[in-house]
């Protein structure tokens, strides 16, 4: 990976909870320590770029020539979504004690969101179509 990716996966690290990512990805992202090991999971600890990068870009069939995850490919897509907002930072407000729930509540209420937005695109396609005939 090229050095942008490696500083990308800095700041991710210190701002995404591993519940984030795997909410807004749709993928299972597993502690490097824990294979073959009792898989674990620990919200707390933030994910190491291959632990987010291999099972994202395997998710979405980026492979290299030699079959392997690429992991370039799905960092650029990262980056896009973080700069587009889909990858969403919300800092707990000063007055918030508990953060990770802070951070569960926000990751069910972008899910709402995405879900009303499906909705909505539903409704204006069967109006589109309604008021054509």
């Amino acid at each position: 990976m090229e050095k942008i990716f490696f500083e990308f996966f800095f700041l991710i690290e210190k701002m995404f909870f591993r519940h984030k990512l795997e909410a807004t990805y749709g993928i299972a992202i597993l502690n490097s320590e824990s294979i073959g090991e009792d898989i674990s999971y620990t919200a707390t600890r933030s994910p190491t770029a291959g632990e987010f990068l291999d099972p994202m870009a395997a998710g979405r069939g980026f492979r290299t020539s030699r079959g392997q995850p690429d992991r370039s490919r799905a960092a650029r897509l990262s980056i896009k979504d973080f700069l587009q907002g889909r990858l969403l930072f919300v800092h707990p407000p000063p007055t918030c004690s508990d953060h990770e729930e802070f951070h569960l509540t926000t990751i069910e209420t972008e899910k709402d969101c995405a879900k009303l937005e499906r909705r909505l695109k539903m409704v204006e396609n069967k109006m589109l179509q309604v008021s054509s005939n």
